[in-house]
């Protein structure tokens, strides 16, 4: 009984400081938020019908799950996970489309490789980060700076995933009440009523 009641108070220590260390990820972001930042992000998605993501590792997965969430707002999307292909598709990209990075470093060589494709065919670019002075920033047409932890206790490219959903968050919620609300709300009544599984 004395070694459940140990583990218990370790648990709960542990999910005290994990909460804390995301509480305090996304107030950051928070406040690195500008509004006239956030209103010419908003404009570069408006204008794209189609959302081309490029990352790599860890953030894969959640760019995947990101761009499902793009039909809400009618937005296409594609995410490659090997790299070849996320070369393949920057190699000749129409202009109504949007690259999007997701890069914890900014130092990425394959992904400024491919920020450098876009850029010279004129294709706009948006990036979160965690460094507002890397490589990747300076190529992209615009980024948002995502808070990171600085080591493994701060959990890292963990708590940069967690401040990279709240800005995404936030885009979102601003597509949908902007311009596709009534849209957004039938789909998603639509699914609910459709697939019952």
């Amino acid at each position: 009984l004395k070694i459940d009641k140990n583990h218990y108070l370790i648990k709960q220590k542990y999910h005290k400081k994990v909460r804390e260390i995301n509480i305090n990820a996304i107030n950051e972001t928070y406040n690195l938020l500008n509004p006239a930042l956030v209103s010419r992000v908003l404009k570069l998605f408006e204008n794209a019908t189609y959302i081309d993501f490029y990352t790599v590792d860890r953030c894969r997965n959640f760019a995947n799950e990101l761009s499902e969430t793009f039909a809400l707002v009618n937005k296409y999307s594609s995410i490659h996970l090997s790299m070849p292909l996320q070369y393949l598709q920057a190699y000749k990209t129409p202009k109504n489309h949007l690259g999007f990075f997701i890069s914890p470093s900014g130092e990425n060589r394959m992904l400024i490789d491919i920020a450098k494709m876009l850029k010279r065919q004129g294709i706009p670019t948006f990036l979160i980060t965690a460094k507002s002075n890397s490589t990747l920033a300076e190529l992209v047409t615009e980024h948002f700076v995502a808070t990171i932890g600085d080591n493994v206790e701060d959990l890292g490219t963990l708590v940069f995933l967690t401040s990279t959903k709240f800005v995404t968050d936030i885009l979102l919620a601003s597509l949908i009440t902007k311009t596709h609300y009534q849209d957004a709300i039938d789909k998603k009544s639509w699914l609910v009523k459709t697939l019952r599984y």
